[in-house]
């Protein structure tokens, strides 16, 4: 579920803020390996919260047909990552926090009603992730974020209601090593290069 902040109309020349907040989850099958190398099959869950401020410029808007703005955002995404246990391998909770600006365009037809998507990329300012199991947090770095949507635009009385589909890709290199005792034992820890590829639905409100 996404909770919007107040929508303008699009078909305008001045700039103005865009807030929104999203709560969100899910399950995904995760196909890996212990950190000795043993394959590892289980599922993995997803939860957490995300809220976004974007600066929207509007850039061409025609009443009869289209409109087009370019925005800069900054967001900030937390979410638990809970890898289930196995009789293979030991499941434990990681604990994300990215904060990460974003630049990019929407297009959409009509207001209130009607449709609007977007494209954008951007970066990570900070990254942490922090692994209940060896008690440490690592600082991966994200280097490449992209991602697409496509909305429909619904009214009934004073909300405007959005349903539509997303996808989200987002890159980090691997994080510089941090101690950790394990088993009575001093050792490195670190995140992996990794990769997110995230498609999904979603139903707003904007009020």
């Amino acid at each position: 579920m996404e909770i919007h902040g107040t929508e303008k109309n699009p078909y305008q020349k001045e700039p103005y803020l865009y807030p929104t907040v999203a709560i969100y989850s899910g399950s995904v099958d995760y196909n890996g390996q212990t950190m000795d190398g043993t394959p590892s099959k289980t599922n993995v869950n997803y939860k957490g919260i995300r809220s976004e401020v974007a600066l929207n410029f509007p850039l061409y808007a025609n009443e009869n047909t289209f409109w087009s703005i370019v925005f800069f955002s900054i967001e900030g995404d937390r979410w638990d990552r809970d890898i289930v246990s196995t009789s293979q391998a030991l499941g434990y909770l990681e604990k994300w926090f990215v904060l990460s600006w974003k630049t990019g365009i929407k297009i959409g037809r009509g207001y209130p009603e009607g449709f609007k998507g977007s494209f954008w990329l951007g970066s990570s300012f900070l990254t942490t992730n922090t692994v209940d199991l060896f008690g440490v947090t690592v600082e991966p770095q994200g280097t490449l974020f992209l991602g697409a949507d496509f909305k429909l635009l619904n009214r009934l009385g004073e909300y405007l209601f959005e349903e539509g589909l997303f996808v989200r890709y987002r890159h980090w290199d691997k994080s510089p090593a941090e101690l950790a005792i394990v088993d009575n034992s001093l050792m490195s820890v670190w995140q992996p290069e990794s990769e997110e590829l995230t498609f999904g639905v979603f139903v707003g409100i904007t009020f």
